[in-house]
């Protein structure tokens, strides 16, 4: 029976270790920074348990065990990859490697705590747009209002991890359009990573539109792949001058660069940054400055 269960596995978090094997972590809402181990971070007790779940199939701890598994397949091909790429064995990134991260991306994207955060929010706020709207009775609004939502989000969670893979799939395919670069870090800070580490910049922002989607025009997405290994990726019109790169293995050296995609960590995290050292020098400075990144429980969308 797994009591402290991940949503973001361990094998990834590995690769945020130091040499003594640990990795160090900043805590937004204490603003506390320690080092520690990669089995106490972004974990939760019994994150993923069904009961009903487990009773349909027959296995305890289904979801669990079905994620173990696909990270088992994952892990050693992330090992080779990042291996490869500091040996200048990759100088472009093929199809097949493209797939390979694209199938860990989703499963990463859809797994953590803020990504069931963002799921919750969705159903409270559209609950209490019916209530208000007057077009329900009395009694529906309290149906409405006494439905457990936080189960609700959970089991739709769920669904999204084992049962949905057109829904899987389909992100694949949107990432996989994209520009991909990747980028070797030799600046003079780590890359950071968190309890959410698929991150997102739009470049395009316009009021009252949702900007920010996996394929609108201008996305950003960023994940680090280790303390020294960042993948970038472009939607492909509003960075068409990036095609001449698509594939390419790049370097970052400025810490201006680094501090751009480890400040999508911090402010897109729900609680934990995790870091190779205890370099959160931009991590304090962007919660000193903005104080509503303590607020683990912040508004994901827009007001109702």
């Amino acid at each position: 029976m797994v009591k402290n269960q991940h949503y973001v596995p361990r094998f990834y978090l590995r690769q945020f270790e130091n040499d003594q094997g640990q990795c160090w972590a900043f805590h937004k809402d204490t603003e506390k920074a320690f080092p520690t181990s990669v089995a106490n971070i972004a974990s939760e007790g019994y994150f993923y348990d069904d009961q009903k779940l487990d009773q349909i199939t027959g296995v305890n701890q289904f979801v669990e065990n079905y994620l173990g598994e696909l990270e088992a397949a994952f892990s050693p091909f992330l090992t080779k990859f990042l291996a490869d790429v500091d040996q200048w064995k990759i100088k472009k990134l093929d199809q097949f490697t493209r797939e390979k991260l694209c199938e860990f991306i989703v499963f990463q994207i859809i797994r953590t705590k803020e990504h069931r955060e963002s799921i919750y929010q969705g159903i409270t706020q559209f609950q209490e747009q019916m209530a208000a709207s007057g077009w329900q009775s009395d009694e529906m609004i309290a149906s409405i209002r006494k439905d457990d939502t936080k189960s609700r989000a959970k089991k739709n969670q769920i669904e999204q991890i084992v049962f949905d893979s057109d829904f899987r799939k389909s992100i694949q395919e949107i990432l996989n359009s994209h520009i991909w670069i990747m980028f070797k870090n030799l600046g003079p800070v780590p890359y950071y990573t968190s309890d959410h580490p698929v991150v997102k910049r739009p470049h395009i922002n316009r009021p009252h539109r949702g900007d920010s989607g996996y394929r609108s025009k201008g996305i950003e997405i960023a994940i680090p792949l280790s303390a020294t290994h960042l993948l970038v990726m472009f939607e492909r019109i509003y960075f068409k001058e990036l095609e001449y790169r698509e594939n390419s293995v790049l370097v970052h050296r400025d810490i201006e660069d680094i501090d751009s995609y480890n400040s999508m960590q911090v402010s897109q995290s729900f609680r934990g940054i995790y870091c190779s050292s205890g370099e959160f020098r931009l991590a304090k400075a962007m919660v000193k400055e903005y104080p509503d990144l303590k607020n683990l429980h912040h508004q994901r969308f827009g007001s109702a």
